[in-house]
């Protein structure tokens, strides 16, 4: 389909069942926007990174590369990745996602239940282990 000029398209919503078995594949960016408070308790979804959303609308995603690795410990996301966002309940990751749309990143899924949602369906859960005294941008 894509050699024949067509463009692939995914849904912009992800559900439970859809995002265990993504992660499986070791390749998704699974973004949490909450603080780093909130993925050191109660914990987060093992895979996620944490870009907090404060850091987002301060300008995370605008950070050269190589400032951006050192900062959060994974490579920028090119505008053409697939990123997935999470927060605790949802509400954060549709601000996440209009901002980060407003940068050229349109290739943006969001899981409407996120953290809750993953616990409520017995999904695994990994305590984070992130430096609160973290300057912010």
């Amino acid at each position: 389909w894509k050699s024949a000029g067509g463009a692939l398209e995914y849904p912009r919503t992800i559900h439970f069942q859809a995002l265990k078995e993504y992660l499986k594949l070791d390749s998704p960016l699974l973004i949490d926007v909450r603080n780093r408070s909130e993925l050191n308790s109660p914990g987060q979804i093992p895979g996620s990174v944490c870009v907090p959303l404060h850091e987002i609308l301060q300008g995370a995603f605008e950070l050269p590369s190589r400032d951006f690795k050192e900062r959060y410990g994974f490579e920028k996301p090119r505008k053409s990745n697939v990123l997935v966002l999470t927060c605790r309940s949802g509400r954060r990751i549709l601000v996440a996602e209009n901002h980060l749309k407003s940068f050229g990143y349109l290739n943006i899924r969001v899981y409407p239940g996120s953290f809750k949602d993953w616990v409520l369906n017995g999904g695994e859960i990994l305590a984070g282990n992130y430096d609160l005294d973290y300057d912010v941008l």
